[in-house]
């Protein structure tokens, strides 16, 4: 007997073994500092990008082969910091990020979303290439959906 997978129970499987695989790239980099929430599904009309963090860092790749559309990370400044001293960036004073910390939270952006790529690649059953990350300091003048679609 076949089970009928409605469309939105597809998304959050597909949302959830992305999460998986980036958190296990993440852990990685800060042991015992992933913290994870829950799988939603946004509407047809909404934004997923309304409470961005001003100041924070979103990277992003698009699938450039395999299947269309993107995976967006989004995290507050100090977890980009945090992140960014882990790998390698050096401990940096409080303020703006510099470009050494941007290039360290890109560097692992990659190999975080290069891993959901795969995991979504095994869901669906085919491979997914992906463009290299955009990494972007969010500022309220980007429009997100004319950013990230």
């Amino acid at each position: 007997m076949a089970t009928d997978v409605s469309q939105r129970e597809a998304l959050i499987h597909l949302g959830a073994s992305t999460a998986e695989a980036v958190a296990r790239v993440l852990e990685m980099f800060v042991p015992g500092g992933v913290e994870r929430g829950d799988v939603t599904v946004v509407g047809e009309n909404q934004t997923p990008f309304v409470n961005l963090p001003t100041g924070g860092v979103a990277a992003s790749v698009r699938y450039i082969d395999g299947v269309t559309g993107a995976n967006v990370l989004l995290m507050p400044a100090n977890c980009a910091r945090g992140l960014a001293t882990a790998i390698g960036a050096g401990e940096q004073e409080d303020g703006p990020l510099t470009e050494l910390e941007m290039s360290a939270v890109g560097e692992a952006s990659n190999q975080m979303l290069a891993s959901a790529a795969a995991a979504i690649s095994v869901v669906i059953g085919q491979e997914i290439d992906i463009s290299p990350p955009d990494v972007r300091i969010i500022d309220p003048d980007i429009d997100s959906a004319d950013v990230w679609g």
